[in-house]
């Protein structure tokens, strides 16, 4: 009997491993009434939209994530070619905004992410998961924004951790077409 169980509970705990190990994209992105199917697409218009990234997915990094993380980022959102780059400049369209926060405090809102950008509250940063919440912004009001998770990510090189910047950037803006169908959900 006991080496049944202890059969048995193997199989259980690879499961377990692999879920710690796979990307969570955490429900819906966060779409606010003032959202509106496009804005992505108008604010990135001139082929780039400034992107503010806080706080260090890795504890034992050095250095800036920025550059590696707007790099990730590139032409995954929206339905046109669009770069990310660290400021406003002639290539982005003011006042939007994209801001990418790791391991953010668990009381922090996307809403606050906008207003507050680089002050935004983070945590330290864990061996064992990485979190992003990225938010899309008109100045300080949310446009949308969602947050994801991974587990077992070893560092900035790691397959792992570029899936989960690129899955949540895709993720942040909904694809054309969702707000209409959210709201005729929500109005049935």
């Amino acid at each position: 009997m006991k080496n049944i169980v202890t059969l048995s509970l193997i199989p259980a705990a690879a499961i377990l491993l692999s879920a710690c190990t796979a990307i969570i994209i955490d429900g819906y992105p966060n779409i606010p009434a003032n959202y509106n199917d496009g804005d992505f697409d108008r604010a990135a218009a001139k082929g780039a939209i400034s992107t503010i990234v806080v706080g260090q997915p890795f504890s034992a990094q050095s250095g800036n994530a920025g550059d590696t993380v707007r790099g990730l980022m590139r032409n995954q959102v929206g339905i046109y070619p669009v770069s990310f780059v660290p400021q406003p400049g002639a290539d982005t369209t003011q006042p939007y905004k994209v801001v990418v926060v790791f391991n953010p405090r668990s009381n922090v809102d996307n809403r606050t992410i906008c207003q507050t950008e680089r002050q935004t509250p983070v945590t330290a940063s864990s061996p064992e998961q990485v979190s992003v919440t990225m938010v899309f912004c008109d100045g300080n009001k949310l446009k949308s924004g969602i947050s994801g998770r991974v587990g077992g990510v070893r560092d900035q090189s790691d397959p792992k951790f570029a899936a989960l910047v690129r899955q949540v950037a895709n993720a942040m803006i909904p694809p054309l077409g969702l707000l209409r169908q959210l709201q005729t959900d929500n109005a049935n």
